[in-house]
């Protein structure tokens, strides 16, 4: 413990680092025998040991580089696509084992997962799998359910409820919208009223006769 007169000593112009704390920095080309002598660890020549030099990561002398030359899936729409950025899509999977701990007759939710510890958070959607058993009934509310997980949550009594994302809108809803058009006129419906003009028979007109 330190004396009354050491802290009275004490100030900004005593702080020092830990001991090991900081080391000083390698100083290179300093000669053949300091290990990064020469060269000072940039090689001999070429655009890399300039001053100022260097290309940027990717850069392949010219040619087309490996990310542009391999073929890609664009979007997360599509089931063999990889989505990028902003448009990449997680699921945080939650198996049926680990619903057996909550009591019969509970309403699992998100949150409700996430107040027991077996999720870290909420950003993400939450679907769950099928591995494991399921013995007690529960209503579970989910973003997406597996086959089997649904088969073995029913088999013990229990319904699931899928939450549902946000409704198209824009360019999206009047394509699904379009689309569902096609696919009822494709089925048999009702044909639409051009079509149907079309369809009718013209009626016959009287024959001209020659009057005499």
């Amino acid at each position: 413990m330190a004396s009354t007169t050491d802290l009275n000593d004490m100030g900004l112009h005593g702080l020092r680092p830990a001991k090991g704390a900081t080391k000083a920095r390698k100083r290179v080309g300093r000669g053949p025998g300091s290990g990064t002598g020469k060269t000072s660890g940039s090689g001999m020549k070429g655009q890399n040991s300039r001053s100022g030099g260097g290309v940027r990561v990717g850069f392949e002398g010219g040619q087309m580089p490996i990310y542009m030359r391999v073929s890609k899936l664009r979007g997360s729409n599509k089931k063999m696509s990889m989505p990028m950025g902003p448009f990449r899509t997680f699921t945080q999977p939650v198996n049926v084992e680990q619903l057996a701990q909550f009591e019969a007759g509970t309403e699992v939710t998100p949150e409700l997962l996430k107040q027991a510890g077996v999720l870290k958070h909420l950003r993400d959607k939450v679907k769950i799998l099928g591995r494991g058993e399921l013995g007690v009934k529960l209503s579970v509310t989910a973003h997406a359910v597996s086959a089997s997980a649904l088969e073995k949550i029913e088999a013990a009594g229990g319904t699931v409820t899928i939450i549902e994302g946000p409704k198209p809108h824009g360019r999206h809803a009047a394509k699904l919208e379009k689309q569902a058009a096609y696919e009822a006129g494709k089925g048999g419906g009702d044909a639409t009223p051009a079509k149907a003009e079309k369809a009718e028979p013209k009626a016959e007109e009287p024959e001209a006769t020659d009057e005499a």
